[in-house]
């Protein structure tokens, strides 16, 4: 016979008062209608319908005065049991009594500024099995303890150094909030502390909402997935010289050969009409290419199968049956009263640093099925876990195991792991993780799952720090796994220590150039480049790509270049150095004459894109965006050129074209999807 107490949901109401949901089970044939929880300092009562096995409710603990007493009770009369909280190290522990007062080891929920951490339950012991299970679960704790210890001196060691507005994290099994906690502030000049119930916009999160949402259809047979899109939205047009048409399952998984879409017109339909003045890159369902339109697409799909708007959709199939209480469906007025602010770096006309002071980014109202619902850490681990038990939420199911297989199946390589519908899958030491990050104006987020082992992580943040967040979110599951089999000592030293260039030594020598020539050294597993007199030391954004603190280097990230394994070049915007004694490559290079008249720095009204500046280098154009990703550009027509995003792919999903010639020179550079760029004479 099993008696056990769960406590969760613990929030610090204020400074007096702890209010916990409280679930009690035990033996059907020993319980009344109602178990009334009495403490030392008032009555609440947990109550459940006749006959079943799970009593729920409110308990409410005035903090100061519970660890002043120490104890508070929980009695049930049904069959006499006895739970004495305390306090101890932090730690709420609970014990069970009987009316002998012979007592089970103790178990515990552990909390953190008020924050919600874990909880376990307590067990009368039995039988042999229950034993074990009881010390397996005590013995999780230390680890448990450790992990998040860790977690918490990596987040605020990081923070230190990194500007940050605010950052709110949860973690989560298949079935209970296991932490959250919460750094910053939601609005750095107000001194506003990020707390619980502070909203953030989950960014591209928001494309699983969408997926589900148009799965739910396809289960109930109003809406076919594998159909044309014309045959629902007859006004949809892309130029196209392939006969495959475009169908939900191509929009759902990135692979409908679709441009990205227009920014500033994103939340409408005017993104999905401009398609009409683009071109297919390939035959749709052949190759990965991340297209916010795409969704865009999806979210007129829907409104036209339901006859309602899309925020509409979401509340009533998603976050009313998930209880996401605390969530928006829509980015509005409304959500922006309890919205974090967003923030950006002050020069975001070039690769971000730690080193430069935030800004606060530009609001507006926004309802994409690309990106637009607000939420909070503890909302979003709802919404997580109802993937970690396969699409079965609290109360009901909101996904069928069949339609899960197919939201999570391996359709095409894409930018963070397989591709299904709209969510990516990858391999991480034998465990299926399930994720999807997003990034907005002014906002970061991760959502990461492990679903051999049913645990979780939520990442929301404002601020621009990527990839930490995808990084952050793997160490937290990381954690979280040698937790639960209890070495978490082993991940910890890991995640703590400081980043190490991998063979640093390859980097290790001199390049010579038109502009005279550049020597790294190598200190302690760091890349060090001597320039006028200074030892900059370079920053590893991915493998052979730096960031280099110094402002003759600020508008370009510096890429190393390799041949046979070995370093030969090394590349800075439109200048270029070579290894005099490896490179074998060509000198010179031939170029259209025209070519000349595109280089320089173009603004965008925009605030999503904003600057891009045309470099040309060993023959070749690139376009490169603020952040310093690189897309070459493959000449098309007359001015007109493609790119892509994803350097793994064989097409050319992207456009730009250049106009306005006047003295030699472009003056207008337009991208695919009515995007203007203007030239300036800003470097």
């Amino acid at each position: 016979m099993n008696y056990s107490l769960w406590l969760t949901s613990v929030t610090n109401m204020d400074e007096r008062d702890v209010r916990s949901s409280a679930v009690i089970s035990h033996p059907a044939e020993s319980l009344d209608e109602q178990v009334h929880a009495n403490n030392a300092m008032g009555n609440s009562t947990l109550s459940a319908k006749p006959g079943k096995r799970t009593f729920s409710g409110i308990v409410q603990i005035p903090l100061k005065r519970f660890e002043e007493s120490g104890v508070a009770l929980l009695e049930c009369p049904g069959c006499g049991k006895i739970w004495t909280l305390s306090p101890r190290g932090g730690v709420l522990r609970f014990k069970s009594h009987d009316k002998r007062q012979t007592t089970t080891p103790a178990t515990g929920m552990r909390w953190t500024e008020g924050n919600t951490n874990w909880g376990m339950a307590g067990e009368e012991k039995t039988d042999e099995t229950n034993t074990v299970g009881l010390q397996r679960r005590n013995s999780m704790i230390q680890p448990f303890e450790e992990a998040i210890h860790c977690l918490d001196q990596s987040i605020r060691q990081f923070m230190q150094t990194t500007p940050i507005g605010g950052l709110t994290l949860a973690l989560t099994d298949r079935h209970h909030l296991l932490h959250t906690a919460h750094y910053g502030y939601a609005d750095i000049a107000a001194q506003v502390p990020v707390t619980a119930e502070t909203r953030f916009e989950i960014c591209s999160i928001t494309k699983t909402f969408t997926s589900l949402a148009v799965m739910q259809q396809y289960e109930a047979g109003t809406l076919d997935i594998h159909a044309p899109i014309t045959s629902y939205l007859p006004w949809f047009q892309v130029q196209s010289t392939y006969e495959e048409p475009i169908t939900a399952h191509h929009l759902m998984s990135h692979t409908a050969g679709l441009v990205a879409g227009s920014e500033r017109s994103l939340g409408s339909r005017h993104a999905i009409w401009l398609l009409r003045e683009t071109e297919l890159a390939y035959a749709p369902g052949t190759a990965f290419h991340y297209s916010d339109v795409g969704y865009e697409t999806l979210g007129a799909l829907l409104e036209i199968v339901l006859g309602q708007r899309f925020p509409a959709i979401l509340q009533r199939q998603i976050l009313d049956p998930l209880e996401m209480r605390s969530s928006f469906p829509s980015n509005t007025y409304e959500g922006r009263k309890v919205l974090a602010l967003g923030y950006h770096s002050f020069y975001d006309d070039r690769p971000s640093h730690r080193s430069h002071p935030l800004a606060p980014a530009p609001w507006f109202e926004y309802e994409s099925p690309a990106g637009c619902v607000l939420s909070t850490a503890r909302d979003m681990a709802v919404y997580l876990r109802m993937y970690l038990n396969r699409g079965q939420g609290p109360h009901r199911r909101l996904l069928s195991e069949k339609s899960f297989d197919l939201m999570t199946q391996a359709i095409v390589p894409g930018t963070f792991g397989h591709i299904g519908y709209g969510l990516f899958t990858q391999k991480v030491d034998g465990h299926l993780y399930l994720n999807h990050p997003g990034g907005m104006l002014g906002y970061e987020s991760m959502m990461l799952g492990d679903l051999d082992e049913g645990l979780g992580v939520v990442v929301l943040l404002s601020g621009k720090c990527w990839p930490w967040p995808w990084q952050l979110a793997h160490s937290a599951l990381s954690l979280l796994r040698a937790a639960q089999e209890e070495h978490a000592g082993t991940v910890m030293a890991s995640v703590g220590e400081q980043k190490k260039i991998a063979n640093a030594s390859d980097y290790a020598e001199t390049f010579t150039g038109r502009d005279g020539s550049l020597t790294f050294i190598v200190e302690a597993d760091q890349v060090i480049l001597l320039y006028q007199g200074n030892h900059l030391i370079l920053e590893e954004l991915w493998p052979d790509t730096f960031f280099i603190p110094h402002p003759d280097f600020a508008y370009f990230l510096g890429h190393f270049g390799r041949a046979s394994g070995r370093i030969v070049e090394f590349e800075h915007g439109a200048s270029w150095w070579i290894h005099e004694q490896r490179y074998t490559g060509p000198r010179t290079f031939v170029y259209p004459a025209e070519w000349d008249a595109y280089p320089g720095h173009y603004v965008s009204e925009s605030p999503w894109t904003g600057h891009v500046r045309i470099i040309l280098r060993k023959g070749h154009l690139y376009l490169v965006e603020a952040e310093g990703y690189e897309r070459e550009l493959f000449p098309l027509g007359e001015r007109s050129f493609g790119y892509k995003r994803n350097r793994t792919s064989k097409a050319l999903p992207e456009r730009v074209r250049f106009d306005a010639m006047i003295d030699g020179q472009a003056w207008c550079l337009t991208l695919a999807g009515n995007d203007s760029f203007i030239r300036v004479r800003t470097p």
